[in-house]
């Protein structure tokens, strides 16, 4: 058996009406036997294990199935961790896909790859219509595409999001940090707990990862996220904690990286305060835990990119119910 160059792990719960969609992307001939596509089946009680089933059938050198108890996104990361045997390691979610014509290419790249990230180009894909929405850079500054980036020498223009990245899978074997399970979100611990151990970053200008957005139920959507804020806070306050327990092992632009990839979470944190503006039980949650970050963690307070943060911080958080008035306005409500 040929060396698997990519294993990709596909999280899958109730996917039966995405599944082959997302798995089609894959059949790429020239490069078939130099991956392994991990079905990790999280409990499912749809077809899901019977559709996964007929492509492990078809091609078993190339797709394996794992059924597992149900435990959310995380722990289906974490069980491709696992079971990995690819050089590099990459998350495909099993409502989304991969670009099949430019996906050949990439796998080539690879196997003469020894950064230990690969950052590609997304793009984002409407849900019914298909229909691109946007293209997420990997970088902003073009020069670096093509080329390895070394964290020791070059400060990262952008957070490597797990749409983007590829990964070393020896890096995720030796310092595994398991994800949270039952828990939405937890792309955040994914892409943050290596940071420590990553040294090179090479760009790739191809667009990988076909991202949908749009769909019904999405975890990702403003709304749903403030019906989720204990989660989203949850994975936040695992970030915060590994930050302590790391944050003096590193320096320079690894740490302001690491700092970065925090902060985006505390954006998210604040805009989900935002949409819950109009209650005052949340202005005064958001206002008691944004001085107790503060108070613990400066560094991490300060990190924040969102001017509007700012203003509100500037306010006393007294601007907060225009924030939801204007998420209303963007809505059409």
């Amino acid at each position: 058996m040929d060396e698997k160059i990519l294993t990709v792990t596909i999280p899958s719960y109730n996917a039966q009406k995405y599944l082959n969609k997302c798995l089609d992307s894959f059949i790429v001939t020239d490069v078939l036997k130099y991956i392994e596509i991990l079905i990790v089946n999280d409990g499912s009680t749809d077809d899901t294990a019977q559709i996964a089933q007929t492509y492990v059938d078809r091609f078993p050198d190339s797709f394996k199935l794992i059924n597992k108890e149900n435990g959310g996104h995380g722990s289906g990361i974490n069980t491709g961790v696992q079971n990995a045997t690819g050089k590099y390691f990459k998350v495909v979610d099993a409502d989304d896909w991969v670009n099949t014509s430019e996906f050949g290419g990439f796998v080539e790249m690879l196997k003469t790859s020894e950064s230990d990230v690969i950052s590609s180009d997304f793009m984002c894909i409407e849900d019914e219509t298909y229909d691109v929405i946007k293209r997420v850079l990997a970088t902003e500054i073009e020069d670096r595409y093509g080329k390895e980036c070394n964290l020791s020498d070059i400060k990262l223009d952008r957070v490597v999001k797990m749409h983007n990245m590829t990964i070393k899978t020896s890096i995720l074997k030796e310092h595994y940090r398991p994800i949270d399970e039952h828990c939405f979100y937890v792309d955040a611990e994914y892409i943050t707990y290596p940071v420590p151990y990553i040294n090179t970053v090479y760009y790739d200008k191809r667009d990988v990862y076909i991202y949908r957005l749009g769909r019904t139920g999405q975890s990702v959507t403003w709304d749903s996220m403030a019906r989720n804020k204990d989660m989203h806070l949850r994975v936040l306050t695992q970030l915060v904690k590994f930050y302590d327990e790391v944050s003096e092992q590193i320096s320079g632009h690894k740490l302001e990286y690491l700092k970065r990839c925090i902060g985006d979470m505390i954006d998210n944190q604040f805009q989900i305060y935002i949409v819950l503006g109009d209650d005052k039980n949340m202005q005064d949650e958001l206002r008691h835990w944004d001085k107790n970050m503060k108070r613990t963690h400066p560094d991490l307070y300060n990190s924040i990119s969102k001017k509007s943060i700012y203003l509100i911080r500037f306010t006393n958080y007294a601007i907060l119910p225009v924030g939801k008035l204007a998420h209303r306005l963007i809505k059409g409500e």
